[in-house]
Parts: structure tokens; C-alpha cells; sequence
């Protein structure tokens, strides 16, 4: 469990430093990352994936353009009829895109 007074740091650091509140946690020490992932999945009510035990359907490879993947680490995974994604601020980029 985060004390208040790491979660307010944390936060203090997140707005001065942009960065996402999940990696400043892990890099103090606050977090581990399967803390942070399964925090971020339950907030999402998404399910985590291995992409080495579960990997992306080669069908997909031309459902994001490889650069646009690159920039922003995602992976088409899996043909759902929607995108999801774990970080909302890449919504408007992704509009653009979707099942045909």
C-alpha cells in the first residue's frame, strides 16, 4: 500500500516531470511493475496480456501503421471490433483508425 505522502510526491512528480504516474511509482521504489499492470488492468477492467505466451494475430499487422505502433508502444493484439489501449491521451490519435 502507497502512504499518502509517496502517492502526493508521486503525483508532485508526475506534473513537473509528464510522465506516467505507474512509472514513477516503480521507478521509487512504490511499485513493482506487476503492481502497476495489474492496477492499471483492473482500472481498465482489462485482462493483462503475455505477448510471448499469447502473441498478436499476424493478420494485423496493417491495422496501425508501424511508426504510429513504435511511438506509442502499442501492438494490434487481437481483432475485438474496438480499440483498447492502456493510456486514454492516445484516443484522438487512433480516431482515425478501426476495425473495417
Amino acid at each position: 500500500m502507497i502512504g499518502t505522502r509517496d502517492l502526493l510526491h508521486a503525483l508532485d512528480l508526475q506534473r513537473r516531470l509528464d510522465a506516467p504516474l505507474g512509472e514513477i511509482l516503480i521507478y521509487q521504489g512504490l511499485a513493482t511493475q506487476d503492481e502497476v499492470l495489474d492496477a492499471l488492468c483492473a482500472q481498465c477492467r482489462a485482462h493483462r496480456v503475455d505477448l510471448a505466451v499469447d502473441p498478436p494475430d499476424p493478420t494485423l499487422t496493417e491495422a496501425l501503421p508501424a511508426a504510429l505502433c513504435l511511438r506509442f508502444r502499442v501492438v494490434p493484439w487481437m481483432r475485438v471490433g474496438a480499440f483498447c489501449w492502456s493510456r486514454p491521451a492516445i484516443r484522438p490519435i487512433l480516431t482515425g483508425y478501426g476495425p473495417a
